[in-house]
C-alpha cells in the first residue's frame, strides 16, 4: 500500500510538472560545432599554433532597408578548447564585452555566394599557466561563404598582429597572429 501511494504521488508530480523543453535559439541564430586554430605569442613563453574544438553561435540580423544585400551578422557565443605543448590547456572564447560584429554581402542577390567577415574580440585562457589574455583589438576573420549556416572556413586574409593584454594588469603580454574558424 505504501509503495502504491508513493508511485501515485510521483505520477501526480510528473503529470503536473509540464513538458521539458531544450532552449531553442531564436530565428536567424545558427548554433554549430566548430573547429579552429589560433597562433599566439606570449612574452617569455613562446609562440604556438593551437588546434581547438567547441561551438559557435552566429546571429543573422535583418538587412538594412537602405542596403538589402548586406546582412549584419554577429558571433554571440564562442567556446573552444585545445592543448598546446607550449601553453598546456588553451580555452578561447569571444570577449563578452565588445560585439563580434560583421556582415555578409550577397554577391548576386541571393544568399550564396557571399563575402562575409567578423571582427572578433577574443579571450584566451591558459589555465595551466594561470593566465587570462584579452585581445587589445578585434581580429578580422573573413570568407567567401557558399551556404548559410556557414560551411566555410573563416580566416584572416592578411597579416595581423593583435596585442594580447594580461587581464589582471592590462599590460601587453603578447599577440594573436592567426585565427581560423571552421563552423562545421
Amino acid at each position: 500500500r505504501t509503495a502504491r501511494v508513493a508511485v501515485a504521488a510521483l505520477l501526480v508530480l510528473v503529470a503536473t510538472a509540464g513538458p521539458v523543453h531544450a532552449e531553442v535559439p531564436p530565428p536567424g541564430t545558427d548554433v554549430m560545432r566548430a573547429a579552429a586554430s589560433v597562433e599566439i605569442a606570449v612574452d617569455g613563453i613562446g609562440t604556438g599554433y593551437v588546434r581547438l574544438m567547441g561551438d559557435v553561435s552566429i546571429v543573422r540580423h535583418p538587412p538594412d532597408p537602405g542596403s538589402p544585400d548586406t546582412i549584419p551578422i554577429e558571433i554571440v557565443s564562442l567556446n573552444l578548447m585545445g592543448i598546446s605543448p607550449q601553453f598546456g590547456r588553451v580555452e578561447v572564447s569571444r570577449d563578452p564585452g565588445p560585439v563580434g560584429i560583421g556582415s555578409t554581402l550577397r554577391m548576386v542577390g541571393v544568399e550564396s555566394p557571399s563575402d562575409s567577415f567578423f571582427d572578433v574580440f577574443f579571450d584566451i585562457f591558459l589555465p595551466d599557466l594561470g593566465m587570462t589574455l584579452k585581445s587589445g583589438g578585434p581580429f578580422r576573420i573573413q570568407a567567401r561563404t557558399t551556404a548559410v549556416p556557414f560551411f566555410d572556413v573563416f580566416t584572416g586574409m592578411f597579416s595581423q598582429r593583435v596585442p594580447l593584454l594580461n587581464e589582471a594588469t592590462g599590460m601587453p603580454m603578447g599577440a594573436l597572429t592567426h585565427v581560423s574558424l571552421d563552423p562545421n
